[in-house]
């Protein structure tokens, strides 16, 4: 059901070496573990392809009769002839003084090359 949809499979840390080496030039401490896994999910949140976030709720289903698609909601009960919007990003919602301005900080300097 729902639950099963929204498990999470964790979070792949495969790319904090190298984002660590791109926020070395600006930050001159270590992040905690914590962060560097906050900051490694959202880099993934900010660069879901498909419908992003949505594709957790929406499925792109055919038509018996080949027609076209529509999409499907299963968690919702809805279905749509339209296009679901693309959704990326999500919520950081660590508790006070773990350091979410920090993570935020590290995630900007991190996306730097990406915007020039």
């Amino acid at each position: 059901g729902l639950l099963k949809l929204l498990e999470s499979p964790g979070n792949d840390m495969s790319e904090w070496p190298d984002v660590a080496e791109s926020l070395r030039p600006y930050l001159q401490l270590e992040l905690m573990l914590h962060q560097q896994h906050a900051v490694c999910w959202m880099r993934q949140m900010e660069s879901l392809g498909g419908l992003g976030i949505n594709s957790i709720l929406w499925e792109e289903r055919q038509f018996l009769d080949g027609g076209g698609k529509y999409y499907y909601s299963p968690a919702l009960g809805q279905i749509r002839l339209g296009k679901p919007p693309s959704t990326v990003g999500g919520i950081l919602s660590d508790m006070m003084g773990l350091g979410k301005t920090l993570e935020v900080l590290c995630l900007i300097v991190s996306t730097l090359q990406q915007l020039k």
